[in-house]
């Protein structure tokens, strides 16, 4: 899992796997889900994040801290 926040756009993008997006849909007011060629979520898409995610800033921080413990874990 991979989240990244765009101050600039306030947008909090949050990738679940690693694939190609086939198509994208509004499933709720300011939220886009990405569907891979399987069908399945690849990810989100959070419009004006500050406004309806605590801390959305944040998100990248723990992103980046989660990968360096999984890289750790792992002895990389």
């Amino acid at each position: 899992m991979k989240a990244e926040y765009d101050k600039e756009t306030d947008t909090l993008t949050i990738t679940l796997r690693d694939a190609r997006v086939k198509e994208s849909d509004e499933i709720r007011p300011g939220v886009i889900a990405e569907f891979g060629y399987d069908g399945g979520v690849v990810g989100f898409e959070i419009l004006q994040a500050s406004k309806v995610v605590e801390k959305a800033g944040e998100w990248s921080e723990w992103d980046e801290r989660h990968r360096r413990q999984s890289h750790e874990g792992r002895g990389d």
